[in-house]
């Protein structure tokens, strides 16, 4: 199988940012961002090279999806760590998107946006290998390398409707939701930070943490829900 080079990778994140970024950011932080994700991109690139060997040694699954349909809405959540509802609204937002459907290999079945999402997903919440993605999902493990970094750039398309800061109606409704649940006015958000334990290739030295790992600091602000 051809090996997915780098600079493409590249080009495909850069693609996905520049529909996302405002029109006053900062170049230095664009850049700063796109050679983060390039750099991520960079290191995971060889496993989206698959033998034919492998192929053999590793049936796959056949019905997992529909394993997945089954759950209870309990267990869903526990897997996905989002609810049925909300993922669902995901998948309908994909399945409009123009990347509906992703072929794998000329005469092969195109695999339907609800299995790209759920491979997206179940990979995000359970720190799976790409091997065993594949294995659950029946395809191969550069298609479950392609998919996942298909559907990121997806969503970091449409970042910006949920990414940023409320605003009328909105805001008005985030206070009274704080009020209401913590009894404490005036609050349009809750802050936190958490460590993303990887680093980009450049520079790495800089991304060693108190902690003694390498890691890309995430700070990010939540509504009341």
């Amino acid at each position: 199988m051809k090996r997915i080079e780098v600079h493409e990778m590249e080009n495909f994140i850069k693609d996905a940012l520049l529909g996302t970024m405002y029109t006053n950011s900062n170049v230095e932080e664009y850049n700063e961002i796109l050679t983060i994700l390039a750099s991520l991109a960079a290191e995971s690139s060889s496993s989206s090279e698959d033998s034919e060997q492998e192929q053999i040694e590793h049936p796959k699954c056949s019905n997992f999806v529909d394993t997945i349909d089954s759950f209870e809405d309990e267990d869903f959540k526990s897997h996905f760590r989002l609810s049925r509802t909300t993922l669902d609204y995901l998948i309908g937002r994909y399945e409009e998107s123009e990347q509906t459907r992703f072929a794998t290999k000329a005469g092969k079945t195109k695999i339907p946006a609800k299995t790209m999402m759920y491979m997206y997903v179940w990979y995000l919440s359970n720190t799976i290998t790409y091997r065993q993605l594949a294995v659950l999902f029946g395809v191969t493990k550069s298609t479950a390398w392609a998919i996942v970094r298909r559907v990121v750039a997806w969503v970091i398309s449409i970042g910006h409707e949920f990414v940023k800061w409320p605003i009328g109606d909105a805001l008005e409704e985030t206070t009274r939701k704080f009020l209401q649940r913590k009894q404490i006015p005036g609050v349009i958000g809750a802050i936190d930070c958490t460590h993303i334990i990887n680093a980009p290739i450049k520079d790495k030295h800089i991304y060693f943490d108190r902690k003694r790992n390498y890691s890309v600091v995430l700070q990010a602000i939540v509504d009341a829900d």
